[in-house]
Order: structure tokens, then C-alpha cells, then sequence
């Protein structure tokens, strides 16, 4: 009877002894918001603008016309995360644009900021475009005024000469696209419609800065068109005759014209 008592305590104990045994679970990492923050500048400090900003390797914005990229990050203490910043055209990363890290907080619980800075230097070369614009068959006035085109915005338009120039920063060694936009005319009642219309031109951009120049002759496309008549055979034959009877009078002059030349040549000396 003793020994069943003592069994029973045993058993009931055992639930409880086990218990003691194990450590209570670790509390789950807290949540906070982390700030994000990120300046981009070329190497003499400007700002770049519209620089995209990727947060382990994706984007989630873009800097402003400052430079300048904030955000607010909602995550877990203690994950990993990668800042870093995407390629920029004509310009050349000079400056650390990776951070990695792991996110904490401070004595208060509020979380780290996250900060990056990017510098890079710039590509970008200058190159003039001159344009000229002739009309043929048409008056000049339509070739002035005209609409100069790179990338769809207007950078330039042709004066009374119809010339027309813009300079422009580029990468070297890229294409530069050029539109010259002419009126648009109703095709019925128009007498005049400028050919080519918005003609398109590509320019293929060197190493070093440079000057390249357009050059684009219009005419009408609805000009009327010159009819020849023909001269009959007759008109023709009668023509060629009175060609050359005035040939055969002429050769008569010239030649009584020499004749008298050589008279007058001869010097008498006594």
C-alpha cells in the first residue's frame, strides 16, 4: 500500500519536474520604424535628381530635386537590410553606394536610422547642333519658325534665315536624335505641304565635344506640276533652216570683217 501511495505521488510530480527543466521561449524581435535617408551629388557637391533608391535590390523611390530620398522602414530588430542606389546616365558612381547592415535599436527603443551618401562624377560632354532649313519653290517664311526637336522637347527654333542652334550635354559616343517639326496642313484644302515632313535625324556623338550641323531642303508637295509642250516637226524643221542661214551670214560678215582687218593691218612706210 505504501509503495502504490508513493507511485502516485511520483506521477504527479513528473509533469511538474519537467516543466522546471525547460527554458521559456525568447520574446519575439520587436517591431519599430527605421528612417531611411539617402543624398546623391556629383563630386562638386550638386545634387542628382531622380537617382532610384533600392532597398534590397528594389526600388522604393527616387531622389528629389535635392538629392535627397526619405523614407520609413517598418521591420523586425535585428533583419538584415541592403541600401544602396541604381545607376544614373551619364554619370559614374565615385563613392561607396552599398550599405549593408543590420537593424537595432537605440537605449530609448526607437529604431537606427539608415543613411546613405553617393558621390559621382560625371560623363556628360557639351556638343553644339546647328540646323538649317532651305526652301525650294516655297517662300522662305516656311522654313522659319520651325520647332527643333531633341528627345520630344523643344530646344530650339529656326530664325528668318531658318537657321536654328542648341547645345546639349551628353555621353559620348550615344546617339542624339533631332526632329525638325513642320506644320501640320489639311492635306485637302492646303496649297502648301512642306516635304519631308518632321523629318528625323540621328547623330552619332564623338568622344570629344563638337559641332555638327543639319542641313534639310523643303519643297511643296502639292505644287502643280510644270506641263512641256512639244513643237511640232514642222515648227522644228523650219527653225533648224533659219538657224542656219543666220550661220551662213554671220560667217559671211566675219569673214569681210577679216578681210578689212588685214587692210587695216598693213602699215605703210613710205
Amino acid at each position: 500500500m505504501k509503495h502504490l501511495i508513493f507511485g502516485i505521488i511520483l506521477t504527479g510530480l513528473l509533469p511538474l519536474l519537467g516543466a522546471c527543466g525547460e527554458e521559456p521561449p525568447p520574446p519575439a524581435p520587436k517591431v519599430a520604424e527605421y528612417s531611411v535617408e539617402v543624398k546623391t551629388t556629383d563630386i562638386d557637391q550638386n545634387p542628382l535628381a531622380k537617382v532610384p533608391v533600392m532597398l534590397d535590390s528594389k526600388v522604393v523611390g527616387f531622389t528629389d530635386k535635392d538629392g535627397v530620398f526619405k523614407g520609413v522602414l517598418k521591420e523586425q530588430e535585428g533583419k538584415e537590410v541592403t541600401l544602396d542606389v541604381g545607376e544614373v546616365e551619364g554619370y559614374r558612381w565615385t563613392m561607396k553606394t552599398t550599405v549593408t547592415e543590420k537593424l537595432r535599436l537605440n537605449s530609448s527603443g526607437d529604431g537606427i536610422p539608415i543613411t546613405l551618401n553617393a558621390a559621382a562624377e560625371t560623363r556628360l560632354k557639351e556638343y553644339m547642333v546647328w540646323v538649317q532649313a532651305k526652301c525650294d519653290g516655297l517662300e522662305d517664311s516656311n522654313c522659319q519658325n520651325l520647332e527643333v526637336k531633341k528627345d520630344d522637347e523643344v530646344v530650339a527654333t529656326t530664325d528668318e534665315f531658318g537657321y536654328a542652334y542648341f547645345i546639349t550635354e551628353a555621353v559620348p559616343e550615344t546617339d542624339l536624335t533631332v526632329v525638325l517639326d513642320t506644320p501640320t496642313q489639311n492635306t485637302v484644302d492646303a496649297k502648301v505641304i512642306m516635304s519631308p515632313e518632321d523629318p528625323k535625324y540621328t547623330v552619332k556623338l564623338g568622344l570629344d565635344p563638337h559641332v555638327y550641323l543639319i542641313e534639310e531642303t523643303f519643297t511643296n508637295a502639292v505644287a502643280p506640276k510644270k506641263t512641256v509642250r512639244k513643237k511640232s516637226s514642222k515648227k522644228r524643221a523650219k527653225k533648224s533652216s533659219k538657224k542656219k542661214s543666220s550661220k551662213k551670214k554671220t560667217a559671211k560678215k566675219k569673214t569681210t570683217k577679216k578681210k578689212d582687218k588685214k587692210k587695216d593691218e598693213v602699215i605703210d612706210l613710205w
